[in-house]
């Protein structure tokens, strides 16, 4: 099985219990920073990941958009979440821009 066919399928697995819906995504937290790959679409489904990966030590969220049926592999990062307890919106602003994503700001 190819490497973005298990990352498809580690998504997946579990996918009910831990999906989002367009709201609780579209606009940025109170307490996180976000930085944006993808325009959320309504109609698609949405899976977070806490914890996903780390940089320089701090904790980075995943939230993942995957467009079509259940057996759909078109699976894309929509944002990446960066907890302002360890992000300051400066080093969160400086990564997002080196991956090309587009930076919101916490709203808190």
């Amino acid at each position: 099985m190819a490497l973005v066919s298990l990352e498809v399928e580690s998504i997946r697995k579990g996918w009910e219990e831990k999906e989002q819906t367009f709201d609780q995504i579209a606009e940025p937290y109170p307490n996180e920073h976000s930085c944006r790959f993808v325009e959320p679409q309504k109609g698609a489904r949405y899976r977070r990941v806490n914890d996903k990966f780390r940089i320089g030590g701090k904790r980075v969220d995943v939230i993942y958009m995957i467009i079509g049926g259940a057996n759909s592999t078109n699976v894309k990062i929509q944002a990446m979440r960066f907890p302002t307890s360890i992000w300051s919106a400066d080093a969160a602003r400086k990564y997002c821009s080196s991956k090309g994503g587009s930076f919101h700001a916490a709203t808190g």
